[in-house]
């Protein structure tokens, strides 16, 4: 019935063409789909929690982005179009679709299959000395090589022009140890691994993140920490306790993206005006995307080279693709060279190439990969196990590049083998509970 409603929300959006009401009817709608995520379908609440914020966030910029407003990095003023209702509401159908996988996944397979007692407790061990020893390599670039703010640039010039290019990988390592580290601190309860947390987050304002790299920290440990500790969030949600535990995580990760921001300009309030625009640009992919389509229109040519990629250069497809649709041609040549991507492509991707009727088909393709990595990624942290979270590490991120960023050429990829190991996994591990149910 839910699903229903939404299809009905969808398909008013894309008559109407553009509506204020409708955009902020659709956005309400969207948080009130939160909280129902939360209270009826907790588990995935929680592991979609970079999914639900990336589409909150992007809506809420869509509705300051609609009311007009000028965008440099597309060259034009933005005017009200719909995208911001037709996008939102596409991507809770997805959402929805994605869930009821999941659900049916948790139901069926249930945890209890550890690849390697030994070999995790060995990871246990070790890896947080690894994270400390690369957190500590990232410092030391930002004291050996100073910051991008020490140059008046920003981090994608300062890994390809100032610092060493091996120490941007050695960031990214950092920033996605989040994920183990939040499963061992979890099972643990140790305060040097928070502190070596902590001090991971450090390392990424130094070398000049401003906000996806600290968000995604902040995002990924608590992730993993309460899909591994099994905490029922939704019973003391607007409890003191936890209001008071959002508001400092806030208040911290407002005051680092602040920093940073300020850290660039050393006025603050330039960097006050920088945040705002950054927020307001989030959206700017969803708008221009429709403002250049129209309707859509299905061009299997198009689709083949510059969405699955088969026969295109790199810059013909992905999200490079998608900027040369919007911006203008030196600006994204600029962008192009410094190795600058824009965010959020889905689902104004998908509208793009296949116009707004064969776009529900295509999400709910798009809903079965997403609901298969997530639970893959939720089982093995419920299972603490270790080993497999290096797979699941990666299957989620895949799962960010292949929905958020638009990259579905990843499935033509080797990483496709990525892709369907929660698949393989899934028939392993239901296979071996139904022997194990069947020998009781």
């Amino acid at each position: 019935m839910l699903l229903l409603y939404w299809v009905s929300l969808y398909l008013l959006s894309i008559i109407s063409a553009g509506s204020e009401i409708l955009n902020v009817i659709t956005v309400i709608c969207y948080i009130l789909l939160l909280f129902y995520f939360l209270y009826r379908r907790e588990s995935f609440f929680i592991i979609c929690s970079f999914f639900l914020w990336a589409f909150l966030t992007t809506a809420l910029s869509g509705l300051i982005l609609e009311s007009g407003l000028f965008l440099p990095e597309l060259g034009s003023m933005s005017t009200l179009n719909g995208t911001t209702a037709i996008n939102v509401s596409l991507a809770a159908i997805m959402l929805l679709i994605a869930s009821g996988i999941y659900r049916l996944l948790n139901e069926r397979i249930h945890v209890g299959l550890n690849s390697s007692f030994v070999i995790n407790a060995l990871i246990e061990k070790i890896y947080p000395v690894i994270v400390l020893c690369a957190t500590l390599v990232v410092i030391f670039i930002s004291i050996h090589y100073g910051r991008p703010s020490d140059y008046a640039q920003d981090r994608f010039y300062y890994w390809n022009n100032i610092a060493p290019s091996w120490g941007n990988l050695v960031r990214l390592f950092v920033e996605q140890s989040s994920f183990i580290l939040g499963c061992i601190y979890a099972t643990k309860r140790k305060k040097h691994i928070f502190a070596i947390f902590l001090l991971g987050v450090t390392s990424q304002v130094l070398v000049g993140e401003k906000f996806t790299g600290i968000f995604q920290m902040l995002l990924f440990f608590s992730i993993c920490f309460f899909i591994t500790s099994n905490i029922k969030i939704s019973k003391n949600f607007f409890s003191a306790k936890y209001i008071v535990l959002f508001l400092i995580l806030g208040c911290f990760f407002v005051l680092l993206v602040w920093a940073s921001y300020f850290s660039l300009s050393g006025d603050s309030a330039l960097a006050l005006e920088s945040l705002k625009t950054r927020i307001a640009a989030q959206s700017q992919i969803w708008w221009g995307l429709s403002d250049v389509s129209g309707t859509g229109a299905f061009e299997f040519d198009n689709i083949t080279k510059h969405l699955l990629g088969l026969g295109a250069q790199p810059e013909d497809t992905g999200m490079l693709y998608l900027m040369s649709k919007v911006m203008p041609y030196k600006l994204f040549s600029i962008y192009q060279d410094a190795g600058i991507a824009l965010t959020m492509a889905f689902p104004a991707n998908i509208l793009f190439f296949f116009g707004p009727y064969l776009s529900l088909a295509v999400c709910s393709v798009l809903a079965f990969f997403l609901s298969l990595a997530l639970w893959f990624t939720a089982y093995t942290l419920k299972n603490k196990d270790f080993l497999l979270l290096f797979v699941a590490m990666k299957v989620y991120n895949i799962a960010i590049q292949f929905v958020l960023m638009g990259r579905v050429y990843l499935l033509f990829e080797w990483k496709i083998i990525l892709l369907l190991l929660p698949l393989m996994f899934a028939f392993f591990a239901h296979s071996k509970n139904r022997v194990s149910s069947s020998n009781v």
